[in-house]
């Protein structure tokens, strides 16, 4: 019969292998984001390029041209609005924001939604 080992005495494994991982690797769904591409909920990549055509309008902080609401690409308004949303409210939460840009985004988010014809969680209730 094998020797058994006490469980204070059993040989360890490193963290990764008791996962399945031979060595430390991203998980299956990761993706590298590089400064040249923008990645919304809708699974598209905008690059710089095409962020640079879109006029101050289309993002919900112009003066920064932060959180695009909208791309070139027809039908892409929802994922782009989604995105921002969720990222200014980040944003507020960790203080990225000055005076009076947490209002103005939140405004400029509202007027995207009701030109998309979707529902804003900023809409006045």
């Amino acid at each position: 019969m094998p020797k058994r080992h006490s469980r204070s005495s059993r040989p360890r494994r490193s963290r990764s292998s008791r996962r399945g991982y031979a060595s430390y690797a991203p998980s299956p769904g990761y993706h590298h984001h590089d400064d040249k591409s923008y990645h919304t909920h809708n699974g598209y990549r905008m690059t710089k390029a095409e962020r640079d055509l879109l006029p101050p309008s289309a993002f919900a902080l112009p003066d920064d041209r932060a959180l695009p609401l909208r791309s070139k690409r027809p039908g892409s308004e929802r994922g782009y609005i989604m995105a921002a949303t969720g990222r200014l409210e980040m944003m507020k939460h960790l203080g990225h924001l000055r005076a009076g840009q947490y209002t103005e985004a939140k405004r400029n988010i509202l007027r995207a939604a009701r030109r998309a014809g979707i529902h804003s969680k900023y809409a006045p209730s």
